[in-house]
């Protein structure tokens, strides 16, 4: 028994960190594998596709960044080739191009979700906005986004949703939250606090946008992720129904005049190297960020949802 991790060579950065850093997750999820009596195996999709046989009635997860293959047509092609090579030789494949087209548009994605019963923000689909609008581009990350007020003229190509207020105050200062949930399917095996100071003027919230601050994290923490545990892994488990099984990391915004939970975006993701080597000076000093505890639940719910799914 058998699981295989396939890379792309034209998506190199998905396992230098985007999606997965392989020198640090594959070891984990090789020895957590053994302990079952499950092999791992990892190939290029290039190796893949001359001789499928060669991995034939294995379990198969792509590893790439969705939003490059929604973006580029030809990139998009190889990983839809290379799936479809995967299950004509007997093969289950996880993060299939139809997964990774849908999370990669956030308005799709938006709606199916919202569909489904899970909260997410409004979607905005008019050309000017009724009350306060989060604007931000309908694919990738790390692109600019804006905070519009009401009546502001909004570009119907993004991503418009209604704003949700997760401010939050510490000593002096406010800060925008996120939090990203980690998670295998139904099965949330991690949740992390990332802030940025609403003094920089930018409302998009990245790992590396944190301050490198002990208090600050378990505070937030504390505050926003200790009462609200039971509904995050219940709104977790929800997404992982209408998804399915793959290695997701979802953004949610906390509320912070409400108790509500909104799924703002989610996409592909092993393990979180930016955060894991942005934050290690902290040290052991911020508990949930413990990255090498949460690669091994990641590794144990992997078995645990390929099994009741009869993959393994």
């Amino acid at each position: 028994m058998r699981v295989g991790l396939v890379f792309f060579r034209d998506d190199y950065l998905a396992v230098g960190g985007a999606k997965m850093s392989s020198p640090f997750y594959c070891p984990i999820f090789r020895q957590v594998l053994g302990e079952y009596g499950i092999g791992l195996d990892e190939c290029w999709a290039d190796e893949l596709m001359p001789s499928p046989e060669r991995y034939r009635n294995q379990l198969l997860v792509l590893v790439y960044r969705e939003a490059w293959a929604l973006r580029n047509l030809a990139f998009g092609s190889t990983v839809e080739q290379t799936e479809q090579a995967a299950r004509e030789n007997n093969n289950t494949v996880l993060h299939g191009i139809e997964l990774g087209r849908l999370i990669a548009d956030k308005g799709h994605s938006n709606r199916v979700l919202c569909e489904a019963g899970i909260p997410v923000p409004k979607l905005v689909t008019g050309n000017s906005a009724a009350f306060a609008v989060f604007s931000n581009e309908n694919d990738g990350t790390h692109k600019p986004v804006f905070i519009h007020e009401a009546g502001a003229e909004l570009d119907l190509k993004r991503y418009n949703t209604a704003y949700i207020d997760t401010t939050h105050y510490y000593h002096g200062e406010i800060y925008y939250v996120v939090l990203r949930a980690m998670c295998v399917g139904a099965k949330c095996v991690a949740v992390y606090v990332r802030v940025r100071p609403v003094s920089e003027g930018d409302p998009s919230v990245h790992a590396t946008d944190s301050p490198v601050d002990a208090g600050l994290l378990n505070h937030l923490h504390k505050e926003i992720v200790t009462p609200r545990r039971a509904a995050i892994m219940e709104l977790c488990e929800a997404i992982g129904g209408r998804l399915g099984l793959a290695f997701f990391a979802h953004d949610i915004l906390p509320s912070n005049t409400s108790e509500d939970l909104y799924v703002c975006e989610t996409n592909f993701k092993f393990d979180l190297w930016y955060n894991r080597n942005h934050l290690v000076p902290l040290g052991d000093r911020v508990p949930h960020n413990d990255h090498v505890a949460a690669a091994i639940r990641s590794s144990h719910a992997f078995v645990d949802g390929a099994r009741k799914l009869g993959y393994l």
